[in-house]
């Protein structure tokens, strides 16, 4: 479901906003089809977007926060950065995260365990 477009979004497919948009359809979390969300800017400003929505800013990554990923770090191009969904947060702080768009490739999901960085922000509703 995550890698198939959700009404009210308007992000280019296989793009890592395309994805996290269609995951947090996916999963619920996201229930205003309406388009108010349907563009949130590029990855690395989500989160900033978010939070003027009303959901909450965290520098702590939870189960079902969307990850912004500031430009020019983790890989990123410095313009557009990056945005991936937290699906599972570890004891030891570690995190999964799902992604799409990594190394160019926009047809399947990637998966990651990251340690918490400065260059990255969460929201969560």
């Amino acid at each position: 479901g995550s890698l198939t477009t959700q009404g009210g979004g308007g992000y280019p497919v296989g793009q890592c906003t395309w994805y996290v948009y269609n995951r947090l359809v996916e999963t619920g979390i996201l229930t205003d089809l309406s388009g108010s969300y349907g563009y949130l800017s590029h990855g690395q400003y989500w989160v900033r977007n978010l939070v003027a929505k009303g959901w909450k800013f965290s520098t702590t990554p939870k189960v079902g926060a969307v990850m912004s990923v500031q430009g020019g770090f983790g890989g990123t191009q410095y313009e557009y950065g990056h945005v991936a969904f937290v699906e599972h947060v570890n004891e030891d702080g570690t995190f999964l995260i799902s992604e799409c768009n990594v190394s160019g490739v926009q047809d399947k999901v990637h998966y990651s365990v990251l340690t918490n960085q400065a260059y990255l922000t969460f929201a969560y509703k």
